[in-house]
């Protein structure tokens, strides 16, 4: 295993399960950046050939790569619930995109009031999708300050004529920028004017979701890309690694790079509406596929994480929680209810064990769990699917006939997890539960150049 390696100064800073990084007694500040809707295999760092993202490969290159990064949900709400919670999604009813007048459970304490409590300013700026009415609104959920919306989506620019409306902490303003652009800016300024810290923003570019709209420049730019809809999604891909850019370059000039932590994460895998790229993973968003819940995922923490490195096991947006936590000086006890694990020990090689020998995920319909390299996908009406990772990534070869015990005993498995869930506490529509079963159910999908294998998983 690669990451299996000892980095003394880490080490050196390796105290009471967490790890405290530049003068005793600081704490260091603690930036997530969330991309949306993105293919796993459309960014330079995982292997992108016709999308130029210098400024991500950067951070890559200057920190850990995660091979087997997986998130919470195969959609953009309960993948960002189970970010902010610790908490898997079914765990807290968050099964589904918000319907209606639902939010994330008014009695799961979030990451942003959590730090909070060890003394964090907390920020938000991007797009939120946890609940749009009372008690559910980031700024009653821990956040000091809000810029952003409160939906799934929103236009990245307004028709002519007409403004882009954003909320700051509640009240509606204007924004004239194109929106991937805003929320840089804004992080900008954040960062500009909280010198003294701690603190902590959480940045979700609503990039590269829908509606497709690029900037006219950009498109200019990469127009060698002949597929008009790839074209769109390279554009506005471009504008997403030009913001992350800026923001990094921000705390370059703050003098904070060496005592920030910055996290980078998709919310789930590409999704059908745009020309992503998913190689070489087999389906996409809304699947319990690979292609639905592995993302690429980077971290960088200079002086603390390695640099230039990849770790190769299993680990969960699930995590975050628990990690920020401790990098922020919390004790084990402050995540105990998380159903994730704090990674700085594992990422620094003062654990050489394994963050997860299980995973668990549950979408309505479909439910699945990894164990080890086995991985079975449980579909309601259909009979379940079993995959070896190690030898299939692209989840092909269904064993399930060959191996009957390893299927009841996972089932076995998924069946004590989800045991003590309650039920979704919202769906979007039963229409939803047949694309899922259809999906899950039909023959291979993959999206991308089938024959190359973009990003190297050995």
């Amino acid at each position: 295993m690669k990451t299996r390696i000892l980095f003394g100064l880490a080490l050196a800073l390796l105290m009471a399960g967490h790890v405290q990084a530049g003068p005793v007694g600081t704490k260091p500040n603690l930036l997530l950046i969330v991309s949306d809707d993105a293919g796993y295999a459309d960014f330079g760092f995982q292997g992108c050939k016709d999308i130029p993202t210098p400024k991500l490969d950067q951070l890559a290159a200057e920190g850990l790569r995660f091979t087997q990064g997986y998130v919470p949900g195969p959609v953009c709400s309960p993948s960002r619930a189970g970010m902010m919670s610790g908490k898997t999604p079914a765990r807290i009813g968050h099964e589904n995109n918000i319907s209606g007048e639902g939010g994330i459970d008014p009695a799961t304490s979030l990451l942003p009031a959590r730090l909070k409590a060890l003394g964090y300013h907390t920020g938000m700026i991007g797009k939120w999708h946890l609940g749009n009415k009372k008690p559910y609104l980031p700024w009653e959920r821990g956040f000091d300050n809000f810029y952003g919306f409160l939906g799934g989506m929103n236009k990245y620019l307004a028709p002519a004529g007409k403004a882009n409306v954003m909320l700051r902490n509640g009240q509606p303003v204007a924004e004239p920028e194109y929106l991937t652009d805003a929320f840089a800016r804004e992080a900008e300024a954040f960062i500009r004017t909280n010198t003294a810290g701690p603190w902590f923003l959480y940045l979700a570019f609503n990039a590269v979701h829908e509606p497709m709209q690029a900037k006219p420049a950009e498109l200019e730019k990469i127009a060698g890309i002949k597929n008009k809809d790839r074209r769109v999604l390279a554009a506005m891909t471009v504008s997403l690694d030009q913001g992350v850019g800026r923001v990094l370059a921000a705390l370059e000039s703050a003098g904070m790079v060496s005592n920030t932590l910055v996290v980078f994460i998709n919310d789930n895998g590409g999704a059908t509406y745009s020309k992503f790229y998913n190689t070489p993973l087999r389906g996409h968003k809304g699947t319990l596929f690979e292609g639905g819940i592995r993302v690429p995922l980077l971290m960088r923490w200079p002086g603390v994480l390695p640099v230039g490195k990849t770790f190769d096991a299993p680990a969960s947006g699930l995590d975050l929680l628990p990690t920020l936590l401790a990098a922020g000086g919390a004790q084990p006890p402050a995540w105990a209810d998380s159903d994730g694990v704090n990674l700085l020990p594992y990422l620094t090689g003062q654990n050489m064990e394994h963050p997860h020998n299980t995973l668990f995920w549950r979408f309505n319909v479909v439910a699945a769990v990894r164990d080890g390299d086995w991985k079975l996908i449980r579909i309601q009406g259909a009979p379940p699917l079993l995959f070896n990772l190690a030898d299939d990534l692209r989840e092909k070869n269904n064993l399930a006939a060959e191996y009957p015990e390893r299927v009841a005993s996972l089932l076995a498995k998924l069946a004590a997890w989800e045991k003590p869930f309650p039920e979704p506490r919202w769906h979007e529509g039963t229409n939803w539960d047949r694309i899922h079963f259809e999906d899950h159910t039909g023959p291979p999908k993959y999206q991308g150049p089938v024959n190359e294998a973009i990003v190297n998983m050995e």
